[in-house]
């Protein structure tokens, strides 16, 4: 049949922390049209195949591949055809990372297939090499937000030979097993403590306002800088606001790493002045525009988390337990409360307003075992704890994160001194999970299935699901090649 198909590499030496993205083109030579599957295909017409040197299968990837690692639903193995005039021809971008887990260091061939056998067609490209470099990972923001569809961000900083590198990744967080799109972002920027803002909105309109991701960091001589992504990809248009604003801190001025994007693409960043008050301003192209400043009854250096909504802004802070503020679209406090009180260190505190609640864990420090968690429900005010007295562990906590299910259960990762990463829950663990690692930047999503995120040098960061009813291993994405 005269079908050409060719395919162009982005990037042919990439990353671990980076996905693999494709250009795929398909070229009708003949003298008739043909009805062929179309480009988003779900039956698995066009696969891709990762190969070692030896030319064996290390993992195939397709549209049905896709779907099993975005989403628990059933997987929809439908044609969807189309015609292609004769001479004509489809050109379509794939970002891989919604199609596999991230790839090893290593040497790969890459090879594509398309075939339909109604029509007797099967036309293949490549093999072409390809070749996935190590990437220590060095730091990890995550954030939450739901502005239509429930999401993890990952922004990950690795170190490069010429430098800090920076990856933004965005996942499901029902089911995080693959992301939508991963990136390379901040290239040329000298960027300190990037972070991600959550949008403080929720809408149906369009999906698009999930994939559309702000960094903010700290530039060189007090800036503030922020840049749109969508899709990993920085925005060009100008259309809403700008793609990239920059503005300088008020003398004496901290800034706090979170920051909030509204529907109309206003951009709220915080600081702490030189009075110990904690500041908003709105990002401008070329400016910080001052829109409030509060009085609060901690220090600067208390560990915050900063979510909004239509309700106003919502600041937790970590000061004896969790302390709880509400502020209006004027800056005056609507709302304070102490949602729980201990006097262990926090370790990891979070706003997530979407659900309407509201996280912290806390941890004895230097060679103590004690932890403790709470979950607080805005909404109803119940509030659900988990004490452990003394972890099991001989080795120090040195990293720990938790969630909740829908069950009310908690789910805690904690990695220790002595390289070793363990899953505990209630009435369960600890379990190892992987081991070898000075930091795993630990990360559990657990609405109602289990998943760990996770670094290894020789995997990358990946998420991996805990399976607690599966014969053997209860680990499923933990191979190099799963």
């Amino acid at each position: 049949m005269p079908v050409e198909l060719d395919v162009r590499i982005e990037q042919p030496v990439l990353s671990t922390l980076e996905a693999l993205r494709v250009t795929c083109t398909l070229r009708n030579t003949g003298d008739a049209a043909l009805t062929i599957p179309s480009p988003y295909d779900r039956s698995g017409s066009l696969q891709l195949g990762l190969f070692n040197a030896r030319g064996e299968a290390l993992r195939m990837m397709d549209r049905q591949t896709r779907q099993f690692m975005m989403t628990d639903g059933r997987v929809d193995a439908s044609l969807d055809l189309d015609t292609l005039g004769a001479g004509q021809s489809w050109t379509w971008d794939m970002d891989l990372a919604s199609y596999h887990f991230p790839i090893p260091p290593g040497d790969y061939l890459l090879g594509v297939v398309y075939a339909f056998e109604p029509e007797q067609l099967h036309v293949e490209w490549g093999p072409q090499p390809l070749r996935v470099t190590e990437s220590p990972l060095t730091a990890l923001t995550v954030v939450r937000d739901n502005p239509i569809i429930d999401g993890l961000t990952l922004l990950m900083q690795s170190q490069g030979a010429t430098g800090p590198e920076y990856f933004l990744r965005l996942h499901n967080y029902p089911r995080p097993l693959a992301a939508w799109w991963s990136a390379r972002v901040l290239l040329d920027e000298m960027a300190e403590a990037p972070f991600c803002a959550t949008a403080d909105f929720f809408q149906t309109e369009s999906s698009d306002w999930f994939h559309r991701k702000w960094v903010v960091w700290q530039g060189p001589g007090g800036t503030v800088c922020a840049q749109c992504k969508d899709r990993g990809d920085t925005v060009l248009s100008r259309e809403r606001a700008g793609a990239r604003r920059e503005g300088m801190l008020p003398d004496g001025a901290r800034l706090i790493r979170a920051a909030l994007c509204s529907l109309n693409d206003e951009l709220f960043v915080f600081c702490w002045n030189r009075a110990g008050r904690i500041e908003c301003h709105a990002l401008r192209d070329r400016q910080l525009e001052a829109r409030w400043e509060l009085d609060v009854p901690f220090s600067s250096d208390t560990m915050l988390s900063i979510a909004g909504d239509d309700r106003g802004m919502h600041i937790v802070a970590g000061w004896r337990g969790l302390h709880y503020m509400r502020v209006d679209a004027d800056g005056q406090m609507a709302e304070q409360r102490q949602l729980f009180r201990t006097r262990l260190t926090p370790h990891a505190i979070q706003c997530e307003i979407s659900e309407q609640r509201v996280k912290g864990l806390f941890a004895e420090g230097g060679s103590g075992k004690v932890v403790h968690l709470a979950v607080y429900n805005l909404a109803s005010s119940e509030r659900r704890e988990s004490y452990i007295e003394r972890m099991p562990l001989s080795a120090d906590l040195t990293e720990l994160a938790f969630d909740q299910d829908r069950a009310g259960r908690f789910h805690l990762l904690v990695a220790t001194s002595a390289r070793r990463l363990y899953y505990y829950s209630e009435g369960r663990g600890p379990v190892l999970i992987a081991a070898g690692e000075e930091r795993f930047f630990p990360v559990i999503a657990a609405p109602q299935q289990i998943y760990f995120g996770l670094y290894r040098r020789e995997h990358g960061y990946r998420f991996a699901q805990y399976q607690r009813r599966r014969q053997g291993s209860k680990m499923v994405g933990l191979d190099a090649h799963a």
